[in-house]
Protein backbone atom coordinates (compact mmCIF):
# COMPACT_ATOMS: atom_id res chain seq x y z
CA UNK A 1 0.00 0.00 0.00
CA UNK A 2 1.11 3.61 -0.77
CA UNK A 3 2.13 4.98 2.06
CA UNK A 4 0.74 8.93 1.76
CA UNK A 5 1.38 11.92 4.76
CA UNK A 6 -0.19 15.26 4.53
CA UNK A 7 2.55 16.50 7.33
CA UNK A 8 3.80 19.54 5.21
CA UNK A 9 4.01 22.49 6.84
CA UNK A 10 5.46 23.46 10.57
CA UNK A 11 4.36 24.36 13.50
CA UNK A 12 0.91 22.00 14.49
CA UNK A 13 -1.09 23.05 17.36
CA UNK A 14 -1.97 19.67 19.18
CA UNK A 15 -5.71 19.95 20.19
CA UNK A 16 -6.25 18.36 23.41
CA UNK A 17 -9.43 17.93 23.31
CA UNK A 18 -9.36 15.48 19.70
CA UNK A 19 -5.76 14.66 20.35
CA UNK A 20 -5.60 16.29 16.19
CA UNK A 21 -3.20 18.51 14.97
CA UNK A 22 -4.20 20.87 13.59
CA UNK A 23 -2.54 22.19 10.08
CA UNK A 24 -1.75 25.48 8.30
CA UNK A 25 -4.20 26.68 5.28
CA UNK A 26 -1.36 24.99 2.78
CA UNK A 27 -0.64 21.56 2.10
CA UNK A 28 1.78 18.97 -0.02
CA UNK A 29 1.70 15.45 -0.04
CA UNK A 30 5.14 13.58 0.43
CA UNK A 31 5.81 9.91 1.39
CA UNK A 32 5.69 8.61 4.73
CA UNK A 33 8.05 6.92 6.93
CA UNK A 34 7.70 3.40 6.23
CA UNK A 35 6.82 3.37 10.12
CA UNK A 36 3.27 4.92 9.87
CA UNK A 37 0.75 2.86 7.77
CA UNK A 38 -1.58 5.78 7.15
CA UNK A 39 -2.51 9.34 7.85
CA UNK A 40 -5.88 10.79 6.84
CA UNK A 41 -6.76 14.36 7.03
CA UNK A 42 -10.40 15.49 8.37
CA UNK A 43 -11.49 18.69 8.39
CA UNK A 44 -8.38 20.63 8.86
CA UNK A 45 -6.92 18.00 11.10
CA UNK A 46 -4.50 15.39 10.62
CA UNK A 47 -5.29 12.31 12.52
CA UNK A 48 -2.41 9.25 12.34
CA UNK A 49 -4.03 6.09 11.95
CA UNK A 50 -3.49 2.48 12.92
CA UNK A 51 -2.08 -0.18 10.70
CA UNK A 52 -4.95 -2.23 10.08
CA UNK A 53 -6.43 0.79 10.48
CA UNK A 54 -9.02 -0.11 13.11
CA UNK A 55 -9.12 3.05 14.75
CA UNK A 56 -6.67 6.26 15.85
CA UNK A 57 -3.92 6.48 17.91
CA UNK A 58 -3.44 7.90 20.95
CA UNK A 59 -2.14 11.34 21.28
CA UNK A 60 1.72 10.64 22.69
CA UNK A 61 1.29 8.27 18.96
CA UNK A 62 0.56 11.02 17.42
CA UNK A 63 3.35 13.35 18.70
CA UNK A 64 5.77 10.55 18.38
CA UNK A 65 4.88 10.90 14.82
CA UNK A 66 5.42 14.16 14.45
CA UNK A 67 8.90 13.74 16.01
CA UNK A 68 9.68 11.29 12.81
CA UNK A 69 8.83 13.53 10.18
CA UNK A 70 10.67 16.31 11.42
CA UNK A 71 13.55 13.74 11.86
CA UNK A 72 12.91 12.87 8.35
CA UNK A 73 12.52 15.58 6.26
CA UNK A 74 14.45 18.40 8.22
CA UNK A 75 12.48 22.05 9.66
CA UNK A 76 10.78 24.11 7.62
CA UNK A 77 12.35 27.07 6.01
CA UNK A 78 11.90 29.80 8.62
CA UNK A 79 10.07 32.69 5.37
CA UNK A 80 7.55 29.51 4.87
CA UNK A 81 6.43 29.68 8.54
CA UNK A 82 5.99 33.46 8.69
CA UNK A 83 4.14 33.33 5.31
CA UNK A 84 1.83 30.41 6.80
CA UNK A 85 1.68 32.38 10.05
CA UNK A 86 0.25 35.92 8.14
CA UNK A 87 -1.69 33.46 5.98
CA UNK A 88 -3.51 32.28 9.09
CA UNK A 89 -3.71 35.59 10.84
CA UNK A 90 -5.52 36.35 7.68
CA UNK A 91 -7.93 33.79 7.44
CA UNK A 92 -8.91 34.49 11.06
CA UNK A 93 -9.77 38.37 10.89
CA UNK A 94 -11.24 37.07 7.67
CA UNK A 95 -13.85 35.10 9.26
CA UNK A 96 -14.08 37.53 12.39
CA UNK A 97 -15.11 40.21 9.34
CA UNK A 98 -17.73 37.52 8.36
CA UNK A 99 -19.13 37.10 11.70
CA UNK A 100 -18.73 41.03 12.17
CA UNK A 101 -21.49 41.16 8.95
CA UNK A 102 -23.81 38.44 10.33
CA UNK A 103 -24.26 40.21 13.41
CA UNK A 104 -26.18 43.19 11.51
CA UNK A 105 -25.66 46.89 10.96
CA UNK A 106 -22.99 48.26 8.74
CA UNK A 107 -19.76 47.04 8.51
CA UNK A 108 -16.96 48.56 10.46
CA UNK A 109 -13.48 48.38 9.15
CA UNK A 110 -11.27 46.55 12.06
CA UNK A 111 -7.53 45.89 12.89
CA UNK A 112 -6.40 42.78 14.58
CA UNK A 113 -3.15 42.44 16.18
CA UNK A 114 -1.54 39.30 17.16
CA UNK A 115 0.73 39.23 20.17
CA UNK A 116 2.64 36.79 22.76
CA UNK A 117 -0.97 37.11 24.93
CA UNK A 118 -3.51 36.63 22.36
CA UNK A 119 -5.25 38.87 19.79
CA UNK A 120 -6.14 42.08 20.01
CA UNK A 121 -9.70 43.67 18.28
CA UNK A 122 -10.37 47.57 17.67
CA UNK A 123 -12.83 49.12 14.84
CA UNK A 124 -12.34 52.02 13.15
CA UNK A 125 -15.77 54.05 12.75
CA UNK A 126 -14.78 57.42 10.07
CA UNK A 127 -16.10 58.72 6.99
CA UNK A 128 -13.98 56.74 4.56
CA UNK A 129 -11.97 53.82 4.16
CA UNK A 130 -8.64 56.36 4.03
CA UNK A 131 -9.64 57.42 7.23
CA UNK A 132 -10.22 54.40 9.12
CA UNK A 133 -6.97 52.56 7.47
CA UNK A 134 -4.89 55.99 8.65
CA UNK A 135 -6.33 55.58 11.98
CA UNK A 136 -5.64 52.13 12.09
CA UNK A 137 -1.74 52.78 11.20
CA UNK A 138 -1.49 55.15 13.87
CA UNK A 139 -3.11 52.78 16.36
CA UNK A 140 -0.68 50.20 15.35
CA UNK A 141 2.17 52.58 15.76
CA UNK A 142 1.13 53.50 18.89
CA UNK A 143 0.62 49.95 20.71
CA UNK A 144 3.34 49.33 23.13
CA UNK A 145 2.80 45.83 23.39
CA UNK A 146 4.99 43.36 21.83
CA UNK A 147 2.71 43.10 19.03
CA UNK A 148 4.33 40.69 16.10
CA UNK A 149 1.50 40.66 13.30
CA UNK A 150 -1.49 43.29 12.54
CA UNK A 151 -4.63 42.15 10.01
CA UNK A 152 -6.78 45.33 8.69
CA UNK A 153 -10.01 44.82 7.25
CA UNK A 154 -12.70 46.22 5.32
CA UNK A 155 -15.48 45.69 2.87
CA UNK A 156 -15.94 46.44 -0.52
CA UNK A 157 -15.91 45.45 -4.26
CA UNK A 158 -13.94 42.36 -6.32
CA UNK A 159 -13.38 42.75 -9.96
CA UNK A 160 -13.98 38.59 -10.60
CA UNK A 161 -15.21 37.27 -14.18
CA UNK A 162 -16.11 40.53 -15.88
CA UNK A 163 -18.63 41.57 -12.66
CA UNK A 164 -18.17 43.40 -9.30
CA UNK A 165 -18.82 41.08 -6.11
CA UNK A 166 -18.80 41.89 -2.57
CA UNK A 167 -15.91 40.96 -0.61
CA UNK A 168 -13.90 41.55 2.34
CA UNK A 169 -10.40 42.24 2.39
CA UNK A 170 -7.36 41.97 4.57
CA UNK A 171 -4.47 43.40 4.86
CA UNK A 172 -1.93 41.35 6.79
CA UNK A 173 1.77 42.24 7.46
CA UNK A 174 4.22 41.56 10.29
CA UNK A 175 5.27 44.46 12.78
CA UNK A 176 8.00 46.25 10.76
CA UNK A 177 8.19 44.29 8.06
CA UNK A 178 8.91 46.40 4.51
CA UNK A 179 5.49 45.36 2.78
CA UNK A 180 3.05 42.62 4.18
CA UNK A 181 0.03 41.03 1.68
CA UNK A 182 -3.60 42.00 0.91
CA UNK A 183 -6.37 39.45 0.75
CA UNK A 184 -9.63 39.30 -0.46
CA UNK A 185 -12.30 37.02 0.35
CA UNK A 186 -15.83 36.90 -2.11
CA UNK A 187 -18.91 36.89 -0.21
CA UNK A 188 -22.51 36.51 -0.44
CA UNK A 189 -24.22 38.79 2.20
CA UNK A 190 -27.78 37.26 1.69
CA UNK A 191 -29.75 35.58 3.14
CA UNK A 192 -26.68 35.79 5.58
CA UNK A 193 -22.98 36.59 5.23
CA UNK A 194 -20.87 33.49 3.77
CA UNK A 195 -17.80 32.85 1.80
CA UNK A 196 -17.79 31.61 -1.78
CA UNK A 197 -14.61 29.94 -2.05
CA UNK A 198 -11.05 30.71 -0.51
CA UNK A 199 -9.69 33.49 0.00
CA UNK A 200 -6.89 34.61 -2.83
CA UNK A 201 -3.95 37.26 -2.47
CA UNK A 202 -4.51 40.14 -4.66
CA UNK A 203 -1.37 42.27 -4.18
CA UNK A 204 1.45 43.56 -1.82
CA UNK A 205 0.15 46.51 1.01
CA UNK A 206 1.89 48.93 2.58
CA UNK A 207 3.80 48.25 5.94
CA UNK A 208 2.38 47.82 9.26
CA UNK A 209 3.79 49.21 12.65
Amino acid sequence: MEQRDLFADWPFELDSELGAARMPPRLRVVPAPARLVGIAEVGGQVRVMDPLPEGWMERSDLVTALQVLCEEYGEPDPQELREAELVRLGELALAQGLASLNAGGPFTPFLLSQGPQGHGLERFRSNSLHEAREAAHERARAIAEPVSAYAFVYDGLLPQAGRWMDALFVEVAERGAGEGRRLAQPIRLTPQAASLGPAMCVGPCERWG
